[in-house]
């Protein structure tokens, strides 16, 4: 009867070292994005530049009230690379402290949870 549960208790260890593997090799994706999100900033801001300066000289001064803020797609790519971020670093911690849990809990002294 020990060896199923042995072999049960490996296997779930293997498969976690999998999972964790397999997220942490996703990390270069994420600093990708982080690299094409700078470049796509840059890249927009100074387009967004470049239109405000335009409006200026376009736009005639009759309603100096009726001064519209610009929304800004640089600021909507930093909140999804922000968001990707945060959301892979939650993936990563709660994944490991799952794993640590259930590897401390498997080799409780017992055999208290290997059977399951």
């Amino acid at each position: 009867m020990a060896g199923p549960v042995t072999f049960r208790v490996d296997l779930r260890g293997v498969l976690h070292g999998k999972l964790l593997e397999e997220i942490e090799s996703n990390k270069d994706k994420v600093d990708e994005c982080h690299t094409y999100a700078k470049a796509y900033i840059n890249t927009i801001k100074d387009y967004e530049l470049l239109l405000v300066a335009y409006k200026a000289q376009v736009e005639p001064m009759t309603s100096p009230l009726k001064k519209n803020k610009m929304d800004s797609a640089s600021d909507n790519i930093i909140q999804e690379y922000v968001t990707l971020r945060t959301r892979y670093s939650e993936l990563m911690t709660l994944t490991s402290q799952y794993i640590k849990f259930h590897h401390r809990d498997t080799a409780a002294p017992g055999g208290r949870r290997a059977e399951l």
